[in-house]
């Protein structure tokens, strides 16, 4: 009986590792791809750059 609870304990304790591993990957893949996403943000925020209107200046 000792030896059933043991190798139900080790299986419950695979399977949780192997979940924690799955979210671990999940959590990684998720966070490589937000940098990117920011970074196209950031650059539709930019301000146009200055232009001066054409012309001879006044005198």
């Amino acid at each position: 009986e000792e030896k059933a609870q043991l190798k139900i304990l080790t299986l419950n304790m695979s399977t949780r590792m192997e979940q924690q591993e799955n979210d671990q990957e999940l959590i990684t893949n998720v966070t490589n791809r937000t940098p990117q996403a920011t970074g196209l943000n950031l650059n539709r925020d930019k301000k146009p750059k200055y232009v001066p209107p054409k012309g001879a200046p006044d005198a």
